[in-house]
C-alpha cells in the first residue's frame, strides 16, 4: 500500500528541515498561519517521524548567554544587581507636638480660693448708686451744703442753692425752702402726680442741713432702702457680703439721673 500524499503543513515542515537552523521565535510564526488546519488522523505516523528529525535543529544558545533571543537558559540567570552608588540612610521627620504639662490635682486638703468682693469695691458701689438715687425705690443721699458757698449752684434761672443765711434759719423753715425749691424744679421738668412725702425724696439732695424728711406709709419702703445702702457705704452694715452685692446690683439705675451739677458737694450720710 503507498502512503497518502503529504498535506500543505508536513511540506512546510519539510522546508523548514532544510535550513541552516530555525529559531524558536520564526517556528512560532510559520506554524501561526491561519487558516491551516491539518489533519493529525491521516498523517500521525508522517507527523512523528518529521518532528524528530526537525527537533535536532533547533537552536540551542550558546553557554555565554550572548544571544539576544528569547530562550533564556536556566545556567544564565541574571545576577544579583549591586548598585555602584551607596544610598544614603533615610531618617523620617520626626512631628513637632506640644504637650503641656501634667496637672497635679489639688489635694483635699489644700484651700480653695474664693473671690471676694472687697468692702471698699461694695462702699464705694454704694456712694455711687446714692450720689444719683433710683426714685421710686432709692432717693439720692443728701448733700453737705455747710461745705459749700450760697447761691453757687443756679438750679433755675430764678433759684440758686443753698439759698442766702440758710444756717440761721430753724429746721422747719429749712424744710419749707427745701420743700420749695423742690416743686420749682418739679415744675421746670414738667408737672407730674406725685405726692408730696415721694417729692421730697426725690429731691432729698437739696436738703438743708437740719431739716427732716419724715418718712409716712408710702415712702417707708424708699426709706428702708435708703438706710440700707447708706450702711454699706459707711461699711457698717450687717448683712453679709454677698447679700450687699446683690442688693445694690438690683438698685442699679437703667436712666441714672444727671448729677454732674453737684458733683462737688460731698455726700451727707451721717443720721440725724
Amino acid at each position: 500500500m503507498q502512503p497518502p500524499a503529504p498535506t500543505q503543513l508536513q511540506l512546510q515542515l519539510i522546508q523548514v528541515s532544510s535550513l541552516p537552523f530555525v529559531s524558536t521565535s520564526t517556528a512560532a510564526v510559520t506554524t501561526s498561519t491561519p487558516a491551516v488546519t491539518p489533519d493529525f488522523s491521516l498523517t500521525a505516523v508522517a507527523t512523528t517521524s518529521i518532528v524528530s528529525q526537525a527537533s535536532l535543529l533547533f537552536y540551542e544558545p550558546p553557554p555565554d548567554c550572548s544571544s539576544p533571543l528569547l530562550y533564556v537558559s536556566t545556567s544564565c540567570a541574571t545576577p544579583n544587581y549591586e548598585p555602584t552608588t551607596t544610598m544614603t540612610s533615610f531618617r523620617p521627620v520626626q512631628p513637632r507636638v506640644c504637650i503641656a504639662p501634667p496637672t497635679v490635682p489639688a489635694s483635699s486638703s489644700a484651700p480653695i480660693y474664693i473671690p471676694t468682693t472687697n468692702n471698699n469695691d461694695l462702699q464705694q458701689m454704694a456712694r455711687k448708686l446714692l450720689s444719683t438715687g433710683n426714685m421710686p425705690v432709692l432717693p439720692p443721699a443728701p448733700r453737705e451744703w455747710s461745705l459749700v458757698p450760697e447761691e453757687s449752684i443756679h438750679l433755675t434761672p430764678f433759684l440758686s442753692w443753698p439759698p442766702k443765711n440758710w444756717k440761721s434759719f430753724s429746721t422747719e423753715e429749712k424744710g419749707v425752702l427745701t420743700e420749695y425749691a423742690a416743686g420749682v424744679l418739679e415744675m421746670a421738668n414738667g408737672l407730674h402726680p406725685i405726692q408730696r412725702q415721694v417729692r421730697l425724696y426725690k429731691y432729698s439732695y437739696l436738703s438743708l442741713t437740719g431739716a427732716i424728711i419724715p418718712p409716712n406709709s408710702d415712702t417707708k419702703m424708699i426709706f428702708h432702702n435708703f438706710k440700707t445702702v447708706r450702711d454699706i457705704a459707711l461699711g457698717t452694715s450687717k448683712f453679709p457680703k454677698d447679700f450687699q452685692k446683690q442688693f445694690l446690683g438690683c438698685l442699679q439705675p437703667s436712666n441714672p439721673v444727671d448729677m454732674s451739677k453737684f458733683a462737688a458737694v460731698p455726700l451727707r450720710l451721717t443720721s440725724e
